[in-house]
């Protein structure tokens, strides 16, 4: 019987206590936890004694309150960063402390004294006062980063966004107090004075590594990086808000409603410019070497677009950048010469470049026969070659449409074809080329680079150029034969 009666005793107590609380907070454990740890309290009185001391001593023993108050935000700020503290009662704090400014006939010794009452009595408050973090998917701005367990606390990117139902002021929108803000948060501009709502912040559950981050800019492991498997930027996939079938033809891997949309996954990978020492380089990218020898990830390249300057050790190799560099200068109205033409030039004019054995001749001749501009090209790159950093001439095409908050994801290439400054060597001969080929729609610039790699593989400019030995409508020449075709 005695048992009985305590069994249900029990179960009463229980069920008390969850009809007091939402269910989420009891079993989170953060109902009636305490903000303070045990010795924290007199951790920071002593923190603030510390502060009102030196400050003292750095002022004859006075204490204008104006010119204290940096140092006490300091540490209150400290105090808000560790979560003991939240955002009303900093205000709070701060009303109180400007109550003991206005008493102008208070000695020093007793503004001190009032100081630390001040402080003992926000302590005393905020050990009275327990823990509620904020659930999954709620505003934590008043809280800080105070979300239940599992969640965490970060600011709501403006796509996807969860505005809160009612009349409150959005992100932005002028306010009076805390309350007018959806987001809780009426901030003033030190220097205008204006009043503006804070961005929302909400808690969410980290999205696992590959998953969409659109709405939830937060990862478990790695960070929220735009999706692009764009790689050359020369017409592989579809841009944003451009038509598509299916998921793989858009460069964002993600085609919604027959269109492409800007598609976010958490990667854990070295982006632009990192090194990939525990991680591979993010897609289209490839680890290059700088001018050091180190591994960087930059831009993967045009079938003949070259890496970095500084490799440029071999005959071969260099014959190859040579010949790329001379056919961004020829327009197609050039490239339509005939083998006679073609063999005219090898004794006279920069196409001389192709037809000399000897890599140096190659490059002396390019400099000496052809025109100012194409002489200054070799010589800056003569001059200036070691110094060009791996990936400085590389930046993907990814769609302008496509601009993430770089907070989260650090800062995204956006579509940028300048052409290249031969006076402070900013260099970049793929924007070149692309300019050049920009002209025509993105097939023509497909087939072209296919055709230059093609050329590339073969003995000079009679593979890519001029007609095929016995023929005379130039049918058979590799750019004929691309022209033909991109029609």
């Amino acid at each position: 019987m005695k048992w009985s009666t305590l069994i249900v005793f029990s179960l009463l107590v229980i069920g008390m206590v969850f009809s007091e609380a939402p269910i989420s907070k009891v079993l989170a454990g953060t109902l009636n936890e305490s903000r303070l740890e045990p010795g924290d309290k007199e951790e920071i009185q002593k923190e603030f004694n510390e502060m009102l001391n030196d400050y003292r001593e750095d002022h004859n023993g006075q204490i204008v309150m104006t010119e204290l108050w940096p140092k006490v935000q300091e540490v209150v700020g400290n105090l808000y960063d560790r979560e003991i503290i939240q955002k009303e009662e900093v205000f709070t704090f701060k009303t109180r402390y400007e109550e003991i400014q206005a008493k102008v006939h208070l000695s020093d010794d007793d503004r001190e004294k009032a100081i630390q009452a001040l402080v003992t009595r926000t302590l005393d408050d905020i050990g009275a006062t327990p823990l509620q973090c904020t659930d999954s998917g709620k505003v934590c701005n008043e809280w800080n980063r105070c979300c239940t367990k599992g969640a965490v606390c970060v600011e709501e990117p403006s796509r996807g966004a969860k505005f809160i139902a009612g009349s409150c002021a959005k992100e932005g929108k002028t306010c009076g107090k805390n309350s007018d803000c959806c987001s809780k948060e009426c901030f003033e501009d030190p220097k205008t004075k204006k009043k503006t709502c804070e961005s929302i912040k909400r808690c969410v559950i980290p999205i696992a590594l590959n998953k969409s981050c659109f709405t939830v800019p937060v990862c478990k492991k790695g960070s929220c990086q735009a999706f692009n498997n764009n790689t050359n930027g020369i017409g592989e996939c579809r841009g944003a808000e451009t038509k598509c079938r299916k998921n793989s033809e858009c460069c964002s891997n993600l085609c919604d409603g027959k269109k492409c949309s800007p598609n976010y996954i958490c990667k854990d990978c070295a982006t632009i410019g990192q090194r990939p020492t525990r991680k591979k380089c993010c897609e289209g990218l490839t680890p290059q070497k700088d001018r050091k020898g180190r591994s960087i990830c930059a831009p993967d390249a045009p079938p003949l677009i070259l890496g970095p300057f500084s490799d440029l050790g071999g005959s071969g190799f260099l014959k190859k950048f040579i010949a790329v560099g001379v056919s961004l200068l020829i327009s197609p109205v050039e490239a339509q010469t005939t083998e006679a033409q073609a063999q005219a030039n090898c004794g006279n004019g920069f196409m001389s470049a192709w037809c000399k054995a000897n890599v140096k001749n190659q490059v002396d001749q390019a400099a000496l026969t052809n025109d100012k501009g194409t002489q200054k090209a070799v010589d800056t790159i003569n001059k200036n070659a070691e110094d060009y950093e791996a990936g400085a001439n590389f930046k993907p095409a990814l769609d302008p449409s496509i601009n993430y908050n770089q907070k989260l994801s650090g800062a995204v290439p956006t579509m940028n074809f300048a052409a290249s400054d031969w006076v402070t060597c900013d260099i970049n001969f793929r924007n070149d080329y692309y300019r050049e080929l920009a002209r025509k729609d993105l097939l023509k610039v497909e087939i072209a680079l296919l055709s230059f790699e093609y050329m590339a593989l073969g003995t000079g400019t009679v593979d890519y150029w001029t007609n095929k030995a016995g023929d005379s409508k130039g049918k058979y020449s590799v750019h004929a034969r691309a022209a033909e075709v991109a029609k």
